[in-house]
């Protein structure tokens, strides 16, 4: 998938097929736009093509880092994304001048699809009405989609949010058609971990939701490879009760190696426990040794 990170740079494609978005979540709902862009394209021998911003647009805590989301979208087929810098003079741009320039002159956009509560433009003043009375004049066909639910719920990125912040990570892995993961560069710990004889690498995560503290069961992806193990997200009651901010460590289970500056991700597949403070180190040394049994049970 080419990445363009510069609207400057943009080229027309040949016959492009445009989805827009943020896409912060790539759950259920973006996926079937972008699926659907994705078909249209092959369909007609276009390309598809994805337009996403960069910080998110409303300041909202985000579900997938950037890197993640570029990931995700190359999986599922796309052959170009834009990255739009969210910056204050992009943010004045008029719906009009983003349709007129954007979609049009440097996209060249053949069909465009939004989903219904898509906003754009100055103050978020455009949205899929008038994105379509935009395109319209200009003979572009514009697919808006609505709004889905499960169980009652809309599938959005702000309801699954609440469920990973909540620890209901199996309800946010029904929304997200994935696991709920962490994903991030692999970066220096204290070491504590190799010491008491459990390796662990220390993730620094591109995004800011994960689930509450405690012991995980995970699936782990990194350097081309797929692994299980545990991961610990907490802030490590027993060795500093004063600590705030939370870590995120994941054993892989009969790793040997370096993998520092790398990216890795693990999925959640099962809890294993919550987190708590132990009174000595030879009891959480025997705890860890059950959490890795019981992780492995959980793996299969």
């Amino acid at each position: 998938m080419h990445v363009i990170r510069d609207i400057r740079h943009i080229r027309a494609r040949r016959g492009a097929i445009l989805a827009i978005g943020v896409f912060d979540g790539m759950h259920r709902a973006h996926r079937l736009i972008i699926n659907a862009c994705v078909r249209r394209a092959r369909r007609t021998g276009g390309s598809a093509v994805v337009i996403t911003f960069w910080p998110h647009p409303r300041g909202q805590k985000i579900l997938y880092s950037l890197e993640h989301r570029l990931r995700l979208l190359s999986h599922l087929g796309v052959d170009a994304c834009i990255v739009v810098p969210f910056t204050g003079v992009f943010s004045r741009l008029s719906p009009r001048a983003f349709v007129e320039d954007i979609i049009c002159r440097r996209v060249n956009a053949r069909a465009v699809y939004v989903g219904e509560n898509f906003r754009f433009g100055r103050n978020a003043s455009g949205d899929a009405v008038l994105l379509s009375q935009l395109l319209k004049a200009r003979h572009v066909a514009v697919r808006v989609f609505k709004t889905i639910k499960v169980n009652g719920s809309p599938v959005s990125s702000s309801h699954i949010r609440r469920l990973i912040s909540a620890g209901d990570l199996a309800a946010a892995r029904r929304l997200l058609c994935a696991p709920v993961s962490v994903y991030g560069h692999v970066v220096a710990g204290t070491g504590r971990g190799r010491e008491l004889g459990f390796p662990t690498a220390n993730i620094d995560p591109h995004h800011e939701v994960t689930p509450p503290a405690g012991v995980y069961a995970v699936r782990v992806f990194y350097d081309g490879t797929t692994g299980k193990g545990v991961c610990y997200i907490g802030t490590r009651p027993t060795f500093d009760p004063r600590r705030i901010e939370p870590v995120v460590e994941v054993a892989i289970f009969d790793f040997r190696g370096d993998l520092y500056g790398k990216y890795l991700e693990a999925q959640f597949i099962a809890k294993v426990r919550g987190q708590r403070a132990f009174p000595s180190i030879s009891r959480l040394i025997s705890q860890i040794e059950r959490d890795i049994r019981k992780a492995k049970k959980l793996l299969g």
